[in-house]
């Protein structure tokens, strides 16, 4: 997709999705209705982008057609960074969504662990001309590097909070929500190429799953009601492992956090109404 590029993908909010998602994440308390509001992150299940197996690169992911933003020449890591998502209101079952998609940036640095490259998606997903979810997801793009100097986050005690659940990462959900996105990324599914290729003892979570997972939370304690949500990645977490989620402050709005068994922080998230 071409940096001046504004592409355009229609899907529609079915019950069938909707029971495909619910099914993936244990969601008991979804209405398949028509009119009904679907839970936060099905929107990333919708329209996902398709690019023909001939396009696709060693590790799984579009390198040119069909990628919303490709690896930069000279780059051949992606990594999800984030994403800043605004919920000006629920999609429902039964929406056709109109989805308009655009790069805002790419900009490339050189750091201590070598070049790296970053870049920003916005995605708009509109229903008859009403924007319900604005959605910039940021990218981080890195050089292929021996897997001896791939770094390990340090583990870390775990904030105080209030407890908001816990999700066993297994790998079947993981693989699931992989198909439901379809995202072919190898690290999610391919357990030779997680260990020897990226240096992780089993596929890892999907930072959009496990963004998926803290956004119900605060959509919960939003009780619907429109807000932002800004989502922070800081290390990876593998199947196998079980995600606490917590809300370290107590007011509906405030910051969010998913963490490792073992203390590490993988995902963080700030919240707040949307500007007026």
């Amino acid at each position: 997709m071409d940096h001046d590029t504004t592409a355009f993908d229609v899907d529609a909010v079915s019950p069938a999705l909707l029971r495909r998602f619910a099914v993936t994440l244990g969601l008991t308390d979804v209405d398949p209705r028509p009119g009904a509001a679907v839970p936060f992150g099905l929107h990333w299940c919708l329209a996902p982008d398709a690019a023909p197996l001939g396009d696709l690169s060693g590790d799984g992911l579009a390198t040119t057609a069909g990628a919303i933003l490709p690896p930069p020449d000279g780059f051949s890591f992606t990594m999800w960074a984030g994403a800043d998502v605004t919920v000006h209101a629920p999609l429902r079952i039964g929406d056709t969504v109109r989805r308009r998609t655009r790069i805002l940036d790419v900009t490339e640095k050189v750091g201590r662990s070598g070049r790296l490259a970053f870049g920003r998606v916005e995605q708009i997903f509109s229903v008859e001309g009403e924007d319900r979810i604005v959605d910039v997801q940021r990218y981080v793009f890195r050089t292929a590097r021996p897997i001896a100097t791939a770094p390990r986050p340090e583990a870390a005690a775990p904030a105080p909070g209030d407890v908001l659940g816990t999700f066993a990462i297994d790998p079947l959900a993981v693989f699931r929500f992989s198909a439901l996105t379809f995202n072919a990324h190898r690290i999610h599914w391919d357990v030779a190429y997680a260990r020897d290729t990226e240096g992780f003892p089993a596929p890892l979570i999907q930072g959009t799953l496990t963004a998926t997972l803290l956004g119900l939370a605060w959509a919960r304690r939003r009780d619907g009601a429109a807000g932002t949500i800004s989502f922070h990645a800081h290390a990876p977490a593998a199947c196998g492992d079980v995600l606490t989620l917590a809300a370290l402050d107590g007011d509906r709005d405030g910051r969010l956090e998913a963490r490792a068994s073992d203390g590490r922080r993988i995902l963080s998230a700030t919240t707040g109404a949307v500007a007026s």
